[in-house]
């Protein structure tokens, strides 16, 4: 998911950066360098979910 979200974003460089000068620094850190998504994102995604087709 990190990969995922880092190279979907561009911050790959900033992860390999921050595990660099951080090597001890537990993986969950690294979730810190992921932006949280604007309430504007979130409503766009939210359409999109509720635009699916249930199959199921």
């Amino acid at each position: 998911m990190l990969a995922f979200v880092a190279s979907e974003e561009h911050i790959e460089q900033e992860i390999i950066d921050y595990g660099t000068a951080h090597p001890e620094a537990p993986f969950w850190d690294f979730l810190k360098l992921i932006k949280p998504p604007t309430p504007e994102e979130l409503v766009r995604i939210q359409m999109e979910i509720d635009s699916e087709d249930d199959d199921d």
